[in-house]
């Protein structure tokens, strides 16, 4: 049992750390679902040192989706996968509400779109960041810098990552990779997972 547990949270770790490692932009973030887009920061947040609490899925948790902690600082982090619409002044003063009945120190609201003029001003002064945009892409950049390069598959290893579905070796015909060989998964356009090919 330990150890089914053991590979279960392995299994996990190693996805989230590829997931990481693979972003390359705004565009690449903004593509996620709702649930990697929180694996994403929650694997960003831990790459760069913190230790975490993440948050279960149902339950009463207050709005707040991760709880992290660093040099004896804890911070409460919101994460919202808004696409189309910015964070309103509504949310942040929600956050806010929370912080100062709680025992943290700050509030981080992560965001892959924009917050509007009056989240900010509202946000102005407070222990509440706003990361989005280029402080969004700093956050993943530095994580990145922290974490090992995504896993090479070998020949006797050919399992995709993200779904356990078999990989094929392709060749990419466009972009600034074309003519490279690279790793597949063969349930390509529904799982679109990709690994390096070692050679």
């Amino acid at each position: 049992m330990f150890v089914v547990a053991a590979v279960l949270s392995y299994y996990v770790s190693y996805k989230r750390r590829n997931m990481l490692v693979s972003q390359t932009g705004l565009d690449s973030i903004r593509k996620l679902s709702w649930r990697k887009f929180e694996d994403l920061i929650t694997e960003a947040y831990k790459q760069i040192g913190y230790s975490i609490k993440r948050e279960p899925v149902s339950g009463n948790d207050n709005g707040i989706d991760i709880i992290v902690s660093k040099q004896g600082s804890k911070t409460l982090v919101q994460c919202k996968q808004w696409r189309s619409r910015s964070v309103g002044v509504k949310v942040v003063r929600e956050m806010y509400g929370i912080l100062s009945s709680s025992n943290a120190d700050e509030v981080h609201i992560v965001s892959s779109g924009n917050f509007t003029k009056e989240a900010q001003s509202f946000a102005d002064g407070k222990a509440i960041k706003l990361i989005y945009g280029r402080e969004l892409l700093n956050l993943i950049s530095d994580a990145q810098k922290t974490t090992p390069e995504k896993d090479h598959i070998t020949e006797s290893e050919k399992t995709c990552p993200e779904c356990g579905s078999e990989m094929v070796l392709r060749k990419a015909r466009k972009g600034k990779n074309a003519g490279n060989e690279f790793w597949g998964c063969i349930r390509f356009p529904k799982c679109r997972e990709t690994v390096s090919f070692s050679g």
